[in-house]
């Protein structure tokens, strides 16, 4: 059972190509070192309480190896229909690996990989990645790159594009760099004006308090620039949260632009979602007037609250 299951991408699954004669032994090593950094890889749920609980020496991580050879385009198709699957919120983790062997020897492995949305986004994965093939370089001495480029799992009609709040002006006007903007910065958000108004009769049904609503989703754009924050101050106060406000989370989440771009934590990002989240708030809830930056007071943002001032 998912905290919301009829969310399409409740789950985020992906797989990658691997480079090289991999060892299964070194590459679970490997994934055990990297995950044991991160305190939301260790997450489990308790889904009759409703809580989230982070143990203090991280359940053995199981990867499942696949040693008989098989064409990739077979992987491809049992990977796509595990993902449909999603992850079962009673396991001890919260995401899911495994490994598969390619008929082809040019091939290799493909890795895959399912991580519940409590844990993960688009910039998660690609840190993911590239940690984990950093790890293995230094545990098998190669200087060669373990992952190919990322492979999401995301069907084309789940990646809303027919409304674009914010544009490349929002841009030129937060960053300094003017006319000179990365190639990156000029990506834009998209989200469905339908999954909005889902969302919004969502909180009317079960009577959502909007200041609570924003705080939670406030934290799941502080994720995407500090991931530490988050799990400090977001798992007690989803803790807090009923079950209703879970599930508008849970919804909420399901239409979040997803960012595939590698320097998701430079503080302009961070700025331009925060952009967005306020006009759709604002939009949301434009009959009950209140400044969404005081947000941050209620999460101890005051280092970084002037990321969050910007209009």
């Amino acid at each position: 059972m998912q905290l919301y299951p009829q969310a399409q991408t409740t789950t985020l699954a992906a797989w990658a190509q691997l480079k090289g004669d991999i060892s299964p032994e070194l590459f679970t090593q490997a994934l055990q070192q990297v995950a044991s950094q991160y305190p939301a890889l260790k997450l489990s749920l308790d889904s009759h309480l409703g809580t989230l609980t982070i143990p203090e020496v991280a359940p053995s991580l199981p990867l499942l190896v696949h040693s008989a050879p098989q064409s990739l385009a077979h992987i491809q198709q049992q990977i796509a229909q595990e993902a449909t699957q999603g992850i079962d919120s009673q396991a001890p983790l919260l995401w899911k690996t495994a490994l598969w062997a390619c008929q082809a020897p040019a091939l290799g492995w493909v890795w895959s990989l399912q991580m519940h949305h409590l844990i993960a986004d688009g910039w998660s994965f690609l840190v993911f990645f590239k940690q984990l093939s950093d790890t293995y370089q230094a545990l098998y001495s190669t200087q060669t790159p373990l992952i190919q480029p990322l492979r999401p799992l995301l069907q084309p009609q789940e990646r809303a594009t027919d409304a674009i709040f914010w544009q490349e002006k929002t841009l030129r006007r937060i960053s300094p760099q003017g006319a000179g903007l990365h190639p990156i910065q000029r990506q834009s958000f998209s989200v469905s004006p339908l999954k909005l108004r889902q969302l919004q009769a969502k909180l009317a049904v079960y009577q959502v308090e909007p200041i609570h609503f924003c705080l939670l989703v406030f934290l799941l754009v502080l994720k995407r620039y500090n991931a530490h924050l988050d799990l400090q101050v977001g798992i007690p106060l989803l803790n807090r949260s009923s079950r209703a406000e879970r599930e508008a989370i849970g919804l909420f989440a399901n239409f979040m632009p997803l960012s595939p771009l590698p320097d998701i934590y430079e503080a302009w990002h961070a700025v331009a979602m925060m952009q967005w989240l306020k006009a759709q708030l604002r939009q949301m809830y434009r009959h009950q007037a209140f400044p969404l930056w005081k947000l941050s007071q209620h999460l101890d943002l005051a280092p970084d609250a002037r990321l969050f001032r910007s209009e």
